[in-house]
């Protein structure tokens, strides 16, 4: 079951009994003290630029990053030591002594809510202990909406409560406005997680250790299907089988969001008649790449973003099913166009941009994909990255900043709550 992966090792069961007992205590805190809540890693990859943006800005106070899933903390404990000097605990479960024990320990100055955690039970508790709060790259799905209104006795209290709410869209600052968010307090900001997206790039711009070890040529082209969820990993199994009728050179290396289904994919690969292989056995030269492998199991973890810099074209999960769409500008970055479905809730306004730019293709169902996949890998030129360059750094410019506004935000608030 899914529920129990994230109790897979002892030190995910770690994890899980301080968030339900409390943190553990925490020396040398320098004020003032911000926590940035974050559930998981797409929200940590958000919050990693504003706190770099903060100590550009000349903040020293102690920043601490309250994190919700096993995975995402062990990123955020390899932080610590970055030079934004950050401190990661488990985030509080929504009970009274998890609650309780977190603000008794921490004593933040500012509590800054990233995307669309919104607990009733901490934020009464942040409330209770005269704690600012404010909520960045926020977002309020049209499901989530409903349902806050239907409890909005409890919600309206929620969205009354933000000093300030820094939403990724105007359709979601109309949602936390009707959620009853002071109109004056809501802004449309963009989401901060896109404003590290070229420093990365620029981190790892040399790909040849993948390269060899893929052994890419302009014949062998490659498509990379990134955060595949649900029935995602049959859908792009099932696409990439018809696409090799028109492409047998064509190589194909599927990431699923969780690594719990990475066994699934391969068993989808072999049975559809694929000599499918997983990443690390590439890579720790178990065996060696052939030219009959068409489909490449990522059974790793962090390596995605740099496979997307090696594809010919993309496509992004979370899109067919309705999740609301991962991370559709990670590709992009690297000058690749990407795919991906219907289902883009989370990601409306990256869509929008993309789609302006020309480097981003919605596909209404799996005929579709197959079709744009198709178009795509026929023109697929492999010096293509020179000839996008202005447009990528215009697309990524269109979405960026967000960290600034942010950052400056959390500076007056904090110089307010001193002074006060």
């Amino acid at each position: 079951m899914k529920f129990l992966e994230h109790f897979r090792t002892k030190e995910d069961r770690a994890f899980w009994w301080l968030r339900l007992n409390g943190i553990e205590k925490l020396d040398s805190l320098l004020k003032p003290r911000i926590v940035f809540n974050v559930a998981s890693l797409g929200e940590l990859n958000g919050a990693i630029p504003v706190a770099r943006t903060l100590r550009e800005l000349g903040f020293s106070g102690s920043i601490i990053l309250s994190v919700g899933t096993p995975t995402a903390f062990r990123k955020a404990r390899l932080l610590e030591s970055s030079e934004q000097d950050l401190i990661a605990v488990p985030a509080p479960l929504e009970i009274p002594r998890s609650v309780s024990a977190f603000l008794k320990k921490i004593q933040p100055d500012l509590f800054v809510n990233f995307e669309a955690e919104y607990w009733p039970m901490l934020f009464a508790g942040l409330k209770a202990s005269n704690v600012p709060v404010i909520l960045v790259n926020g977002r309020i799905s049209k499901r989530s909406f409903l349902i806050y209104n239907l409890f909005s006795g409890t919600f309206s209290r929620i969205f009354r409560q933000f000093a300030r709410l820094g939403m990724i869209s105007e359709t979601h600052r109309e949602r936390a406005i009707r959620l009853g968010a002071h109109p004056g307090a809501v802004f449309v900001t963009g989401s901060s997680k896109y404003d590290d997206f070229s420093v990365r790039r620029d981190q790892k711009k040399d790909l040849s250790m993948w390269q060899q070890r893929l052994k890419t040529d302009s014949k062998f082209p490659i498509i990379v299907a990134g955060n595949l969820r649900g029935r995602e990993c049959f859908i792009v199994v099932n696409t990439i089988k018809k696409l090799s009728g028109y492409f047998p050179n064509l190589l194909a290396v599927l990431a699923p969001r969780h690594l719990y289904r990475v066994k699934e994919i391969f068993k989808e690969a072999s049975d559809m008649g694929f000599n499918p292989c997983f990443l690390s056995s590439l890579t720790n030269g178990k065996i060696p790449l052939t030219k009959n492998l068409t489909v490449i199991v990522v059974d790793t973890f962090g390596d995605l973003f740099d496979l997307y810099g090696i594809a010919d074209i993309a496509f992004c999960g979370g899109t067919f099913e309705p999740i609301g769409g991962h991370n559709i500008v990670e590709p992009v970055v690297w000058g690749k166009k990407v795919l991906y479905g219907p289902f883009i809730h989370k990601v409306e306004r990256e869509h929008e941009v993309l789609e302006k730019w020309g480097m981003g293709i919605l596909c209404q169902d799996p005929d579709d994909l197959l079709k744009q996949l198709k178009i795509e890998v026929e023109k697929v030129d492999r010096c293509r990255m020179g000839g996008v360059e202005d447009i990528v750094h215009q697309a990524i410019e269109e979405l960026s900043g967000a960290s600034r506004i942010y950052a400056s935000w959390i500076i007056e608030l904090t110089e307010r709550r001193r002074k006060n």
